[in-house]
């Protein structure tokens, strides 16, 4: 019910609006390039209102370590729900945290912040990479 004013807005820049002010943290101010890529989403996707989750089963059979983040203003899903299915159903689920001062995008919330700790799970199980930010 948070995400209805934002698809019911008869602006779809407004819409991304909305739609960014309920998934990011009180305050944060989203760049021209967030909306715009929200606004996008929007219009393409309009009717795509839920993603259903995956079945028991399928996560089950999960086997890659598995590092789980969920942003402390997480809107679109029950955070402590998927924190508690993922730590029941996945085998090799290695870490799960709630990232402090973040929503649901992250990345454009706290890139350092969100970076490290992809950072240290990917260290950790033998991963390195090109830097995780955009250029």
């Amino acid at each position: 019910f948070q995400m209805l004013p934002a698809f019911l807005s008869r602006s779809q820049e407004g819409a991304a609006r909305k739609f960014l002010e309920i998934m990011s943290p009180p305050g944060y101010q989203p760049s021209p390039e967030e909306v715009e890529t929200f606004r996008l989403i929007i219009t393409y996707f309009r009717n795509e209102y839920v993603v259903p989750p995956l079945p028991d089963d399928d996560l089950r059979r999960l086997t890659a370590p598995t590092q789980l983040l969920m942003g402390q203003y997480e809107a679109a899903f029950n955070r402590d729900a998927v924190l508690e299915r993922a730590r029941h159903l996945l085998p090799n689920l290695v870490h799960s945290e709630v990232v402090p001062g973040v929503g649901h995008g992250m990345i454009g919330e706290n890139p350092p912040l969100v970076e490290a700790r992809i950072r240290r799970f990917l260290a950790a199980h033998g991963q390195s990479g090109p830097s995780l930010r955009q250029h």
